[in-house]
């Protein structure tokens, strides 16, 4: 059977001594669920730019950053990290041999044009800018998004919301 890593972290606070028999006896303690749950990804972001630039941030991303889960060794363990790859990756925790979209477009040999990863020709697109000529929408993916998951496992179906200045 394998160690989940709370196991492990359990099992090495008792060998080091930091904890006691008396502790590990202990039920769990049960924990709310959030109310709220946010992803934030932001394209080209290095690492070190919260570092260097993380005093000059104040109100949502500074909290975000202080409060919240920051995962500073993130890696993507496969060579196309292009947008629509990472964030469908991000969005269903799968990887793009099986959520479907290793690229960011790719030529469609059925229909002999150039397809972007979001092009939905079923739906409408609302856009604060120009007019938008395809509507965008999930439909390649062939993952359930972590929105679809929350939708489809809570007793109350959550209000899912995605924003992006892209349609990737």
């Amino acid at each position: 059977m394998a160690m989940t890593s709370v196991t492990v972290a359990l099992a090495a606070a008792l060998a080091a001594g930091r904890i006691g028999p008396a502790a590990v006896a202990q039920p769990a303690v049960v924990h709310q669920a959030p109310r709220l749950l946010v992803v934030v990804v932001i394209d080209q972001m290095r690492t070190d730019y919260v570092d260097r630039y993380g005093h000059q941030w104040s109100g949502g991303l500074e909290r975000l950053f202080a409060d919240g889960a920051w995962f500073r060794l993130a890696a993507y363990p496969y060579l196309n990290t292009v947008t629509c790859a990472g964030h469908a990756t991000v969005g269903s925790g799968t990887f793009p041999d099986r959520h479907g979209l290793a690229l960011n477009e790719w030529w469609d040999r059925e229909r002999r044009v150039e397809v972007a990863c979001t092009d939905d020709p079923r739906v409408t697109t609302h856009s604060t800018g120009a007019p938008v000529a395809t509507g965008h929408g999930p439909w390649r993916l062939r993952m359930p998004s972590l929105g679809d998951e929350l939708r489809a496992q809570l007793a109350t179906p959550p209000r899912v919301v995605t924003i992006s200045m892209k349609a990737r």
